[in-house]
């Protein structure tokens, strides 16, 4: 999608986009869809935990594609947006997916992590 936006020279639609697909991985999205509701129920009632591969997200797996990163930069210098206008659209924008999708980590909490991949040479 974000690629798309580019093209159609969309290119604040784009930051925005693949700034989140960054707070999505931070997040450990595994793509495992919606939990069955039967499967959570079967677990709270036993008292063993949900086993960490069915959840939908976690953060001790999540990681940044250089790529996405390398995308950031380069629109974010097309369009003139310096570290601070990029913390302040991924926070903004951040905050909607985190509770919209009840994400465990906060755009705050994950920040720090896309900051040192922008500020790495």
């Amino acid at each position: 999608m974000a690629m798309l936006l580019e093209e159609e020279a969309k290119q604040k639609q784009a930051l925005e986009t693949y700034l989140m697909v960054c707070l999505l991985d931070l997040n450990g999205v595994s793509n495992v869809g919606n939990p069955d509701p039967e499967i959570l129920h079967h677990y709270s009632k036993s008292g063993r935990p949900i086993p960490e591969w069915y959840l939908p997200f976690n953060p001790k797996y999540g990681s940044l594609v250089p790529g996405i990163v390398n995308a950031i930069k380069d629109i974010s210098e097309s369009i003139g947006l310096n570290l601070d206008g990029i913390k302040s659209l991924f926070m903004q924008k951040g905050e909607e997916y985190y509770q919209s999708l009840k994400l465990p980590a906060s755009p705050a909490d994950c920040w720090p992590q896309l900051e040192k991949e922008l500020t790495d040479k």
